[in-house]
């Protein structure tokens, strides 16, 4: 599908006064990144629109980001009086948080932008869904969408890209040729590297560093086929936890963590290359299913997925170490270890 074409057919027909672009919630560099782009490409095809960005919270490293670009992302709900909206980095309703809700009472256009595995419910809501699961970032998906309509982005506009692309492909260590030729243009066009690595430095905090201690602690490990995979519970930081978990040795850690009084279950899995380019896994398939399993929305790439639901924690603990043990081998039991 010639997305881009339609991109601008759809800009055409309605001709917006305003546009709201917005993230999922706890928002990270990349997603806020690239809508911070994609409202630079959007002004200059449509000069006169008004473009609001709005997010459930960003993450650490996002504030650092936003302070830094002087960005404006509201956390507000007045998203209801907009011609267009916008959905980047983000593939369905549940993954914007307590926006979700609101958005999902409007009757104008949806456009997605996005880079994660693809989601029914995407293509279901979206009146265009533009989306590249190839790439490593969402800011990505926008620099093309610049290419493909032959327009350079501005100075500011690429110190963002890059900023994104750099984080969301973990400082090019998920970087493919086609990554590295985009971070190359955008460091031509002024973005410095140098200054980005700095902005994106972060040390853990105190509740971070122990959370990461107890999930280590509470660990279980279970073997298949000689991969290592390891399970945990922690009340936050669930995405740390995974990645800290591979450091520490499994090919796949599942962080799981549940606030029953406010009926929020959340589990968040991270896999090393070695297994998955190996064997086929695909978290954010296995996610994806996941995601309805605990009545709510899941989904995200090869290496990296999350899901966020209402119920059934245990349950889908449990699916998903039968799911991953489907996609390494067809026979045996999960041996557990202590």
């Amino acid at each position: 599908m010639n997305y881009f074409k339609s991109f601008l057919e759809i800009l055409n027909e309605i001709c917006p006064k305003k546009i709201c672009i917005l993230c999922h919630q706890n928002a990270d560099p990349d997603a806020i990144c690239s809508a911070f782009a994609l409202s630079g490409l959007l002004k200059r095809l449509i000069p006169e629109v008004k473009i609001q960005c709005f997010s459930d919270g960003l993450n650490k490293i996002s504030k650092k980001v936003v302070k830094n670009l002087k960005m404006n992302i509201s956390t507000g709900y007045d998203i209801n009086e907009c011609d267009l909206y916008f959905l980047v980095d983000t593939s369905n309703f549940e993954q914007l948080g307590v926006l979700k809700d609101h958005v999902k009472e409007v009757s104008k256009p949806i456009i997605i932008v996005d880079h994660h595995q693809c989601h029914p419910e995407g293509k279901k809501i979206s009146s265009l869904y533009i989306h590249d699961d190839s790439v490593c970032s969402a800011c990505e998906v926008v620099y093309n969408l610049y290419r493909k309509l032959n327009m350079i982005p501005r100075s500011l506009d690429a110190y963002a890209l890059l900023i994104g692309i750099t984080y969301d492909s973990r400082h090019f260590i998920l970087g493919t040729p086609d990554t590295f030729e985009a971070a190359t243009t955008l460091m031509r066009l002024g973005a410095n590297y140098e200054e980005i690595i700095e902005l994106l430095r972060s040390k853990l905090d105190y509740s971070e560093r122990i959370a990461r201690l107890k999930a280590a602690k509470r660990h279980k490990i279970h073997i298949i086929e000689g991969w290592i995979i390891v399970v945990s519970r922690i009340s936050a930081f669930e995405a740390s936890v995974a990645r800290s978990l591979l450091d520490l040795g499994a090919d796949v850690a599942l962080v799981a963590s549940e606030k029953k009084k406010e009926k929020n279950v959340r589990i968040s899995g991270r896999a090393k290359r070695g297994i998955t380019q190996e064997t086929g896994l695909h978290l954010g398939k296995i996610f994806q299913k996941i995601g309805l399993f605990i009545n709510g929305e899941g989904g995200g790439h090869q290496n990296a997925a999350a899901c966020n639901g209402t119920t059934n924690l245990n349950a889908g603990i449990k699916e998903i170490l039968i799911l991953i043990q489907k996609s390494l081998t067809i026979k045996g039991d999960l041996i557990q270890e202590n």
